[in-house]
C-alpha cells in the first residue's frame, strides 16, 4: 500500500500576502502603543486626565505630548496622595521600629 504524502506549498502571492498581514500588524501595534498607552500611562503617573493627553497626541504629535508630560509637574491632586503614602509608611516604619 502506497504512503501518501502531503505537501503544503505556498505560492510567492501567499508569502507576500502573509508579509503585508504582518507589517500591518506591526504598524497597528506601534500605532496603538505611540497614540494610546505610552501617553495614557505617563498622564496617570502624573495624576493627569489620560483622555485629554491621548486627544492632543493625535493633535500635536506622540513626541510632543511625551515632551510635554515629561516636564510638567504631576497635579496637584497626586503631590497630596503620594504625600500621604509616603507619611504612611514611615509611620507605619517608625510604629515598627519601636516594637
Amino acid at each position: 500500500m502506497p504512503v501518501l504524502e502531503t505537501k503544503i506549498v505556498f505560492n510567492e502571492d501567499l508569502l507576500e500576502m502573509l508579509g503585508t498581514v504582518a507589517i500591518i500588524l506591526v504598524g497597528v501595534v506601534l500605532f496603538y502603543l505611540l497614540y494610546f498607552h505610552i501617553p495614557i500611562q505617563m498622564a496617570r503617573n502624573r495624576g493627569r486626565s489620560s483622555a485629554v493627553w491621548v486627544i492632543l497626541s493625535f493633535i500635536l504629535s506622540p513626541v510632543w505630548v511625551y515632551i510635554i508630560l515629561a516636564v510638567i509637574e504631576d497635579s496637584d491632586e497626586k503631590i497630596k496622595e503620594d504625600t500621604v503614602k509616603m507619611l504612611q509608611e514611615r509611620n507605619y516604619i517608625a510604629n515598627n521600629d519601636n516594637e
